[in-house]
């Protein structure tokens, strides 16, 4: 693991996500990473939108906001780069709020 290194680790519901690597690494007997490397867009989401309340915020519906679709629902790759697309536009959101702020 030491290409992850002290980078961030972007998921969606990473909660779930720290708990499954974890086991894994711990599994191999490798050193767990620690939970504050880990940034959540569900998070990150939830705190743009709130005030819309979604019934759901899973990463299907989170992307439905920004018309973001992949091929396969819970593949792995095309869950990352839906996660992805899905941080970028919400870091675009947050910079262009910040601007018109000005």
């Amino acid at each position: 693991m030491a290409f992850v290194g002290n980078s961030l680790i972007f998921a969606h519901n990473s909660f779930k996500d720290i708990s499954f690597i974890n086991k894994e690494l711990a599994l191999c007997g490798l050193k767990e990473l620690d939970k504050s490397q880990f940034r959540c867009t569900m998070r990150m989401y939830y705190k743009k939108y709130s005030h819309t309340r979604p019934r759901k915020i899973n990463l299907e519906a989170c992307c439905k906001t920004f018309h973001i679709t992949g091929l396969n629902k819970h593949h792995a790759q095309d869950d990352c780069e839906k996660t992805g697309n899905l941080l970028i536009y919400l870091i675009r959101k947050k910079k262009g709020k910040k601007k018109n702020k000005k």
